[in-house]
């Protein structure tokens, strides 16, 4: 309603964490899709070494759009919730229910497709990066620094 911002209306700054549960039931759940998903990309290699950058922005790419998707009904309840949007329903299955209910896979898909859009580009950059990340620290740590900074005598 009337409340600030940032919490500091009539709810005496509990409003400051609306959603916090529901983004933890969105979350956790996406992100162990998209990691499962990404190891079962890689993990198809057979074993062949180092995953490159090429391949591991792809994996990722793949495995974070396909997080995004699954979980978008989640999403679209967490949203909704924070933005309090659900005719009076205040429980997080409650609301996933009368989505459901009232506006059928439509309404739990609503934006999907932004969603996978921004997966495919962040999941390239985040595992094309760990895996780089990876290996150069592993050079760092196991042979004798060879990935970094020069030593010189």
């Amino acid at each position: 309603g009337g409340g600030l911002p940032w919490g500091g209306g009539g709810g005496g700054g509990s409003d400051l964490y609306t959603g916090y549960w529901d983004n933890n039931l969105y979350a956790y759940p996406a992100d162990v899709i998209k990691f499962v998903a990404y190891d079962a990309f890689v993990s198809r290699r057979g074993g062949k070494g180092r995953v490159g950058p090429l391949e591991s922005a792809v994996a990722g790419a793949a495995s974070t759009a396909v997080a995004q998707l699954v979980t978008t009904p989640l999403d679209v309840v967490r949203n909704r919730a924070m933005a309090d949007v659900g005719g009076g329903e205040t429980s997080y299955f409650g609301r996933l229910r009368t989505i459901s209910a009232e506006e059928g896979a439509a309404g739990l898909f609503s934006g999907a497709a932004p969603r996978v859009g921004k997966a495919v580009l962040s999941g390239a950059i985040q595992f094309a990066t760990y895996e780089e990340t990876k290996a150069r620290m592993a050079s760092i740590l196991f042979n004798g620094g060879g990935g970094g900074a020069t030593n010189r005598n």
